[in-house]
């Protein structure tokens, strides 16, 4: 069973300060990590690491064994141990030494000692030359040894409950760093599933993002249709009534073609009317002449026969005898005025006809300058309609010219709406894609750091080099 966050950091804040020391660094360490336990702002953190790897026990305990600071005077006695190991040989040598400088004075005293033992003349003294005798060293010697004996047994004792200390707290380090790593993965997991659970809310997200800029481009794709359509269509109004304006100025072409035809065909007719007019006029006045000249005649002739009448009459009664032949003379008159009359009234036909003829001739020119007025008039409505309809024309024109100009700016500015919503739409796409692998990045590097963990696999720690 798992202790309570609490005691856990309680027991690592103790252990911490039992290894501080043997390391300030390890110490700090283990306080961090208790304040990781009780939920600190390092918890996530520490909930990413491995906490093996960052604190190691055995590298603890190797510094509780070799650096603890309760155990200085156990060093002070192995350090004095090592030293009176070489005390006796000193002594010993000393001794000898001494031995000899007073083994030759005494026999150089009384050379009668020399045959004497030097074992037995130093333990006497030499004569009472020398104090340290051969016993006195033998129990310094022995005192000594004695004395670094009772040292390494002590240190060997200090040394062997260090150990033992240390492996407690190795032990104990051990323990409370898996419950610790329990905890913290508890943590993590939780952290896991707030991160899967964010995942899922920003997928859901994107998702709806990207149902919602779908419809938005089905929008604009159709929106672009349509106004593709609409300019399709204006483009064949365009077309049509450009078609219809070429018409009209090649019909406004041919009008002064057709004008210079008719006014070419009016004054063909005219002068053709003028000639026959001018020749009927002639035929007329020739008529005319011939016409006075028998009149002219007819009046001379009636004149005379008036006269003659006249004398006739005057002269009938004193000229009976002439009657017979002034009868024959009126027959004759008679005769003459018949053929007089019969050429007036062929006169007055041929006048007459010449008059039908000037009336159908001027009829003609008339009736040709009525279908040539008319004519004429259809031109000029013509071209009175052809040029209000020009100024009409080239308004349209103009009008058109500047709706197709508006309708292109306008899908001008719709595609350029269109490029920058897709621009957004695209930025957004990539943000929200960069947040998604920086997500699927983070659940890697945490599905690493599990089985790192699973398999106690080390991963690199800047503390942990810091402490090597």
């Amino acid at each position: 069973m798992l202790p309570s966050s609490s005691t856990l950091a309680q027991q690592l804040s103790y252990l911490a300060d039992e290894v501080e020391p043997a390391g300030s660094s390890s110490a700090e360490r283990l306080r961090d990590l208790a304040d990781a336990v009780e939920n600190g702002p390092t918890a996530a953190v520490w909930a990413e690491a491995n906490i093996f790897e960052l604190i190691d026990a055995e590298t603890i305990a190797e510094q509780v064994r070799t650096n603890g600071s309760r155990d200085n005077w156990v060093r002070w006695l192995e350090m004095m141990r090592n030293a009176l190991v070489f005390l006796p040989i000193a002594v010993t040598w000393i001794g000898i030494a001494l031995a000899l400088e007073s083994y030759t004075a005494a026999v150089q005293a009384d050379p009668d000692i020399a045959g004497q033992s030097f074992l037995y003349l130093w333990q006497q003294g030499f004569g009472g030359r020398l104090w340290l005798t051969l016993s006195t060293i033998a129990l310094v010697d022995g005192l000594l040894l004695g004395l670094v004996f009772v040292l390494t047994l002590i240190v060997q004792m200090q040394h062997h409950r260090r150990d033992r200390y240390a492996e407690m707290v190795r032990d104990e380090l051990a323990r409370l760093l898996a419950d610790a790593a329990l905890v913290l993965t508890a943590r993590r997991s939780d952290q896991q599933s707030r991160l899967v659970q964010q995942f899922d809310r920003a997928a859901q997200q994107l998702m709806t993002e990207l149902s919602h800029e779908r419809v938005r481009i089905d929008e604009l794709a159709k929106r672009k249709e349509k106004e593709v359509g609409d300019i399709a269509a204006f483009t064949r109004d365009f077309m049509s009534s450009t078609q219809g304006m070429l018409a009209a100025v090649q019909s406004l072409q041919q009008v002064p073609q057709q004008l210079g035809r008719n006014l070419t065909a009016l004054s063909g007719s005219f002068q053709q009317l003028t000639d026959q007019q001018r020749d009927q006029h002639q035929e007329f006045s020739h008529s005319v002449q011939q016409a006075a000249a028998q009149l002219k005649q007819m009046s001379d002739a009636y004149r005379a026969a008036s006269l003659d009448v006249q004398t006739m009459t005057t002269g009938l009664q004193t000229m009976g005898s002439q009657l017979n032949h002034m009868g024959i003379d009126l027959r004759d008159a008679v005769r003459v005025l018949h053929g007089v009359a019969d050429q007036q009234e062929a006169a007055i036909g041929q006048t007459q006809t010449a008059a039908r003829h000037l009336v159908e001739a001027q009829n003609q020119f008339l009736t040709a300058l009525t279908h040539e007025r008319g004519t004429l008039e259809h031109v000029a409505m013509e071209l009175q309609t052809t040029s209000r309809d020009l100024p009409s024309a080239a308004q349209d024109l103009a009008q058109s010219v500047a709706q197709l100009t508006a309708q292109l700016a306008q899908a001008s500015a719709h595609q350029q709406g269109l490029a920058e919503e897709m621009s957004r739409t695209t930025s957004q796409m990539a943000s929200l894609l960069t947040a998604t692998q920086r997500l699927q990045a983070q659940l890697t590097m945490l599905v690493r750091q599990q089985s790192g963990n699973r398999h106690g696999k080390p991963i690199t720690s800047p503390l942990a080099d810091q402490e090597n």
